[in-house]
């Protein structure tokens, strides 16, 4: 009997699993949230990001030697915005993406990285619209 893991009607060698389906929605995920929440942020000169990503240096647990959170964070997030997440792992001595000075620099360290980063910022931005809903709704000079 055939397990429906190794279904392929047109046998095309495609086979799309639970687990692959899994792991590209978590990537797209990913790429959405960086394109649409943190890229307009780079954009904006930068100075809101620095300040935020200021607080992520006590997060650099598993990072290599040399990794500078203004600088590698900022990068790491365009080349995963620009190439995707696969070429994450082509980032160690990278010097399009000034990497030249990281070594040791794996796509699961990358990648771990990255979602480190959105974690962080989904919850700052859960927070801010947290903060400014409790100030709506318990402001006495707010008339609805």
């Amino acid at each position: 009997m055939e397990r429906i893991e190794s279904f392929d009607p047109d046998d095309d060698a495609f086979v799309l699993n639970f687990e692959k389906a899994q792991i590209l929605h978590k990537h797209i995920n990913i790429l959405q949230f960086v394109r649409k929440n943190l890229l307009p942020l780079l954009s904006n000169k930068g100075k809101k990001l620095k300040n935020e990503l200021g607080q992520l240096e006590e997060c650099q647990s598993n990072l290599p030697e040399g990794w500078s959170v203004q600088k590698h964070d900022k990068n790491l997030l365009q080349a995963a915005s620009k190439k995707g997440i696969k070429y994450l792992g082509s980032l160690n001595g990278n010097k399009e993406y000034e990497f030249e000075d990281i070594e040791n620099l794996t796509q699961e360290m990358a990648q771990a990285r990255l979602e480190t980063i959105c974690d962080f910022f989904r919850d700052l931005t859960q927070q801010a619209k947290a903060k400014k809903m409790s100030k709506f709704m318990y402001d006495p000079m707010v008339q609805i």
